[in-house]
């Protein structure tokens, strides 16, 4: 194996490890965390044989392309839940802004059914 296949194989294996860390935010149910695991795993299994650059690219850019368009389905489902929050742009470098942005998930985070964030 050449050390352009390794690099390329572990730079695969960070994005498996990135799908499998949105799971755990995309649906709260255990089952479908489980089943959507499932099929990340499938579809990643698929290209382990795989030998050709361009198909290889080509995975690569549609799992990228997976996680994009569900970063922005959080911030649309985020919208929709509280369009406030978007209204006033946030300085993170005024202090003001980081005590009221600290206050509202320490507010949050005391419901019973609260989520931290998608980051």
């Amino acid at each position: 194996m050449s050390f352009k296949q390794l690099v390329g194989e572990k730079t695969t294996l960070a994005m498996y490890r990135d799908c499998l860390k949105t799971v755990k935010h995309m649906t709260p149910h255990p089952l479908a965390q489980k089943n959507i695991a499932k099929h990340f795993r499938v579809e990643f299994e698929k290209q382990r044989e795989v030998t050709c650059k361009d198909r290889h690219q080509e995975f690569r850019d549609g799992i990228t392309r997976l996680l994009s368009n569900y970063i922005l389905y959080d911030i649309r489902r985020q919208y929709e839940e509280n369009s406030q929050k978007f209204v006033e742009p946030v300085n993170i470098h005024s202090e003001d802004d980081q005590r009221r942005e600290e206050s509202e998930l320490n507010d949050k985070a005391a419901e019973p059914d609260y989520r931290p964030p998608f980051i």
